[in-house]
């Protein structure tokens, strides 16, 4: 009975990452059309998410109503959803911008540990002023070519995929012929 359910649940593994693989080959292949896409699914989700609440207020009790901010989250899940839907190309040129800071910023915090982890008289500081240095070049990159930067690392995440899933296929396969 439970090897039943593993062969069926191995089969239905096989069949989701063939179609994660076609996911991956589009991210590897049209990473400018896929990040459009995920731009435009989070925009959707956003916007249902922003419906379900409000409905989720209008049919709440007056007294629960009172103290509820559904309503709130929901016009602004609304409204942050058609604004990214009619702006995709802002968003989409946005994203790397704010990545590129954010690592940035996180070079110059690991540069600071580094200098006091020196002052501790800690061993291997240097190591994290060197990644310190690798993190802000890495940010500077990111922020001086966004473009180049998120199609790269769509690919790159394209990549990933596309190995994760023919391993996770060729261990289901592997346990089927395993368990005949």
């Amino acid at each position: 009975m439970i090897l039943d359910f593993l062969k069926k649940y191995e089969r239905e593994s096989i069949l989701i990452s063939a179609l994660l693989i076609i996911v991956a080959i589009f991210l590897i292949a049209k990473p400018g059309i896929a990040l459009s896409t995920v731009v435009t699914l989070f925009a959707i989700v956003f916007l249902v998410d922003g419906i379900i609440n409000i409905i989720a207020y209008m049919m709440e009790d007056a007294e629960i109503r009172a103290f509820s901010n559904e309503l709130m989250m929901g016009i602004l899940l609304v409204i942050l959803g058609l604004i990214i839907l009619l702006n995709q190309p802002l968003f989409i040129s946005i994203l790397p911008i704010m990545i590129g800071i954010w690592i940035f910023i996180k070079s110059i915090m690991k540069f600071q540990l580094a200098i006091n982890l020196k002052s501790a008289v800690a061993e291997r500081w240097g190591l994290l002023v060197v990644s310190s240095i690798l993190m802000a070049i890495l940010g500077i990159l990111i922020i001086a070519n966004p473009f180049e930067a998120i199609f790269t690392l769509t690919r790159f995440i394209g990549i990933m995929m596309l190995v994760a899933e023919v391993i996770n296929i060729c261990e289901s396969v592997y346990f089927l012929q395993q368990t005949k």
